[in-house]
């Protein structure tokens, strides 16, 4: 008899914001998001001004959720793209088009999502 033991992986939530983990949007792990990930990025009373890629892939009952957590006053977080950086790590094709950039990167390895 053959025993098999399958360790289920644990998704991670990165939380984003002041007094969060991660102070700033760059500072998530981006090239290693996975199925099941949550980022969830806080309000604040200053926009955020930073742009991301997401190259990875959830699945149907597994995806990888962005989420944005509202303040006190029901508030929630904006990323502005105006004058927005982008963390030297992340290198992506067209960046100047957009703030939430999907596929086509050179790091992290372009997964392009379903």
């Amino acid at each position: 008899m053959a025993l098999l033991w399958v360790t289920p992986s644990v998704a991670a939530t990165y939380e984003v914001g002041p007094g969060q983990t991660h102070e700033a949007i760059g500072d998530v792990p981006w090239e290693s998001l996975a199925a099941g990930d949550e980022v969830l990025i806080h309000w604040r009373a200053e926009a955020y001004h930073e742009k991301f890629v997401i190259c990875a892939r959830g699945e149907a009952d597994n995806p990888i959720v962005i989420r944005g957590v509202p303040g006190p006053g029901g508030e929630l977080p904006v990323i502005d793209g105006q004058n927005a950086t982008t963390r030297a790590e992340l290198d992506y094709t067209n960046a100047s088009r957009g703030v939430i950039k999907i596929g086509s990167a050179n790091n992290p390895t372009d997964t392009l999502p379903a």
